[in-house]
């Protein structure tokens, strides 16, 4: 049957004995509660009525799950966005900047669990997904934290319903009922003066001049919910305002950004076995300031204005035929649309001298950029999924198939001053990235089919959960034309055979209830995942796609404009008559395996604790955003390079450099392959703890401690081989811990919230670019370097890393409370409590700039809350 979340009641009637009533049974998406009743024989008069909530451990499901309900979002400091309630979870690894309070300048922070992607996150919203077609549909929406009752992340064992295994996360809307409803929720950090300051004398030892500073921070929202006709139509509606205007270090401009969303959900129930839902939510955001950060000249700083938009709707029947018999049938879309330009008076109209003169510079040592911003980009995605599926539910037993297709297509567009950007080493021309623009590619997706079939035994104290899952995946490149550039002429390119892909998917978990009580269960799985796939990999294959060619530059007539007579020869002869890379014949789509095993056990009515060990193996290779395949440059073989031997500049150890042979340069037939000797490991142990605390308090939080080993030896160029079989090297496991949670005090409606996160700090690495010049000087010219330049790796990984991040997060609030359901929730919210200084990322070049901090952590933030329900 279909339950939504909320609390419950369950009675037990049988002739003959008490009637036996449970009260007070909370019940949370992707979870099994399991409710024992004790039946006496009596009067069939007589009842016992008993209030209790769900029990803490769940020996059903395989799978663990985190859910957070509106109490704990309505509490615990966070600035509201899906990620940020993410990262108070055991397990879920922040990948990218941190967002204190916020202050990230609304920005999406990813995140992954247990060695798996970014990618491989999945959002639902009411079940159905909602990813979308960019970077490899990952997760885009900007959802608005009014319109959600609760969030649910499961981090193990997702089942077939899922073709991906990393974290899967489902939205659980809000929905109005027969009584009107509505919430205000304001927070907002006015000025800087509600900052405080962490600029330490380390940071300014590695070359700080100025911390982070955020302006102004302001959060506000106005939801109301009711019926439209009672026992028949309801309404719930949401508006949403962000505005963050935040100012990095050493920067003198802002990072300016707003954010306006609508959601809408109508639900009508025309008979009591089918229900028909309706959502829409559309985000429009602009973003003042695109890139910023030391030595970013404020003109180079691009920006997203007004067409930055997103855009979720779903519609959703769902038939409960029988008390056993559930069916659903959907239809979502993710429509996003979103664009960097250049800032105002930097594009010029092409082909004028401005329009030469006014190319980005980037100097590769510092980091530093001005005159122009990265090129200019628009990119258009929509993505459809039709779904249904069939449960048929027994006491003891739960099968479920169903289908899901997506399909669409992703536009992009790109242009750039000069068609070109101008890169310098410490301040010296050094090399030309020439760009294939302007171009205009569009990928259709014909079909991301998934057909699945889910079954759940429950035979004593053991429940089997084997799954299977079929996908097929079949994206296009069409025929296409571009105009001319000022280094491609005018395009007409035939359409491009694109592999389709047909995969079978096993899941099995299994949940063991030790004692059979309910309070300890021992669970595992095994389980194939496919690596998501989007309009990304025709795009890879697309000749209008964009593409670059680096050559040499040595502005030969020092006027500080790269000229065509200042180029050094192609780096690769396929620029703009055709795409350089090509799937192989046999590609495969990636893949991963997942192994876990764990016990959960229920010490107390109130506290509960567990233990796993999970496992991820890339048989296939990791599937990486920027480089999902091995590419083979069939034209060119690790015997066509010749060893330099040089000096590393850190200790002066031996260090080789290998230099191509001239007669190969710019030859490039790129074949896209799946690797072979390639293993990776992902190993990991945790420990998780919950605590259930009166007058509906909770604490929960986790110790991860795992490291992720590689192995792959098998590229063309030997520059990149270094370090390439980990295997052999020390690398050293990493801790992650958390503690969330929120306890109203007994008395005066005092309430104490707050999340310790503790992350490991990044790994580092120090590249040492090598350029024509630069090997000449180490070898006293008995070697020239045939490449542009070549970047080598001066410390092998595992060897240095970032401090671990730990960041405090509390909340002390006072609610004041009416009989009529209206009440009134004050709240002062501290982030980063200890004014920790941590730096999130740095310089890593090896040059005069090594080690200097390029972002660090938004010293200690005070913010004003107030939330009013009536």
């Amino acid at each position: 049957m279909d339950l939504r979340p909320g609390v419950y009641a369950v009675v037990f009637t049988l002739q003959g004995f008490n009637t036996y009533r449970r009260e007070g049974i909370t019940l949370t998406a992707n979870a099994t509660a399991t409710v024992n009743g004790e039946m006496k024989v009596g009067s069939i008069e007589e009842s016992i009525t008993v209030t209790g909530e769900a029990p803490l451990v769940d020996v059903q499901n395989a799978g663990r799950s985190q859910v957070v309900n509106r109490e704990l979002l309505d509490t615990v400091p966070t600035g509201g966005q899906v990620w940020q309630v993410g990262f108070t979870l055991p397990g879920v690894v922040q990948v990218g900047r941190s967002d204190v309070g916020g202050a990230g300048g609304i920005q999406q922070t990813r995140m992954s669990t247990h060695g798996s992607t970014i990618s491989d996150t999945t959002t639902n919203l009411d079940g159905m997904e909602t990813n979308s077609m960019h970077g490899w549909a990952q997760s885009s929406q900007y959802w608005n934290d009014a319109a959600i009752q609760e969030m649910a992340f499961q981090t193990s064992n997702v089942g077939a319903e899922s073709q991906t295994g990393g974290i899967l996360l489902n939205l659980i809307p809000q929905q109005g009922g027969n009584q009107f409803r509505g919430d205000i929720d304001a927070r907002s950090i006015p000025n800087d003066s509600f900052q405080g300051n962490n600029m330490t004398p380390n940071l300014k030892s590695l070359g700080v001049n100025t911390p982070n500073k955020v302006l102004r921070l302001h959060d506000y929202s106005f939801s109301l919910g009711g019926p439209v006709r009672r026992d028949l139509l309801w309404f719930f509606a949401s508006v949403r305002y962000q505005q963050g205007d935040t100012q990095a270090q050493d920067v003198t401009y802002p990072e300016d950004n707003k954010a306006k969303t609508f959601s809408g959900r109508m639900t009508w129930q025309p008979q009591t076995k089918n229900k028909f839902t309706f959502f829409f939510e559309d985000t429009k955001k602009t973003k003042g300031h695109e890139t910023s950060g030391p030595f970013i000249a404020e003109e180079a700083a691009n920006m997203r204005p007004g067409q930055h938009q997103y855009h979720v709707a779903q519609a959703k029947w769902t038939s409960t035929v029988s008390p056993r018999f559930l069916v659903d049938a959907g239809w979502s879309l993710s429509d996003i649309t979103w664009n960097v330009d250049y800032r105002p008076g930097i594009a010029q109209e092409r082909g004028t001298p401005l329009w030469y003169s006014m190319a980005s510079h980037q100097d590769r040592t510092t980091g530093a950029l001005w005159v122009a911003g990265a090129p200019g980009t628009l990119t258009l995605g929509v993505r459809q999924v039709l779904a249904s599926s069939a449960t048929y539910v027994t006491g003891s037993h739960s099968l479920k198939t169903g289908l899901q297709w997506s399909y669409g297509a992703r536009r992009n567009e790109r242009y750039a001053n000069a068609d070109l950007t101008q890169r310098y080493l410490n301040g010296v021309p050094d090399s030309v990235l020439l760009y294939n623009t302007p171009n205009n590619a569009t990928n259709p997706l014909k079909a991301d089919l998934g057909l699945y079939i889910q079954d759940s035994w429950t035979l004593k104290h053991v429940t089997i959960s084997p799954g299977l899952r079929y996908d097929y995946f079949n994206t296009t490149s069409p025929a296409q034309s571009s105009e001319a550039g000022r280094f491609v002429a005018a395009r007409q390119f035939a359409a491009v055979p694109i592999p389709t892909f047909h995969d079978l998917s096993p899941r099995l978990g299994v949940a063991y209830d030790i004692f059979g009580n309910g309070k300890t269960a021992l669970h595992g799985g095994i389980n194939k995942y496919v690596e998501r796939m989007a309009p990304d990999f025709s795009i890879r294959y697309n000749p209008i796609s964009p593409d670059m060619d680096t050559r040499t530059w040595n502005d030969a007539n020092r006027d500080g404009v790269a000229q065509e007579n200042e180029f050094g020869p192609s780096q690769n002869l396929r620029f703009g008559i055709g795409s350089s890379t090509r799937p192989d014949a046999n590609l495969k789509r990636p893949y991963n395996i997942e192994y876990n095993v764990g016990v959960d056990h229920q010490l107390t009515a109130s506290i509960s604790g567990g233990f796993s060990y999970y496992r991820r193996s890339f048989p296939t290779g990791l599937f990486d955003r920027s480089q999902p395949f091995l590419p083979d440059n069939i034209l060119v073989s690790p015997a066509d390079y010749t060893p330099v031997a040089i000096r590393n500049p850190l200790d002066g150890s031996p260090l080789t450099l290998y230099n191509l042979n001239p007669a190969k340069l710019g030859l490039v037939d790129i074949v896209d392959r799946n690797p072979k000797g390639y293993t990776q490991w992902y190993n990991g142990l945790e420990a998780v703890f919950q605590v259930r605390m009166p007058g509906n308090g909770k604490i929960y939080g986790g110790l991860t401690r795992d490291r992720t080993v590689l192995h792959n030896c098998s590229v063309d160029d030997p520059n990149l081989n270094t370090y390439c079989d980990q295997t052999k090297l020390t690398i050293p496991f990493r801790n992650m811990f958390k503690a969330t949670g929120f306890y109203p005090l007994p008395l005066y409606g005092i309430e104490l919230s707050g999340s310790f996160m503790s992350f490991p700090g990044a790994e580092q690495k120090v590249d040492y670019i090598v350029n024509r010049a630069l090997l000449t000087q180490l070898t006293g010219g008995t070697a020239l370097l045939t490449q542009a330049s070549v970047t080598l790796p001066l410390v092998a990984p595992g060897t240095k890393f970032l401090e671990q991040q730990n960041e405090l997060d509390f909340a002390i609030g006072k609610s004041f409370r009416r009989g009529n359901g209206q009440s009134l929730r004050l709240r002062l919210d501290i982030f980063n409590a200890t004014n920790n200084a941590w730096v999130e990322t740095q310089n890593t070049t090896y040059g005069p700039l090594l080690d200097r901090p390029t972002a660090i952590m938004q010293a200690r933030l005070f913010r004003l809350t107030a939330q009013f329900h009536f």
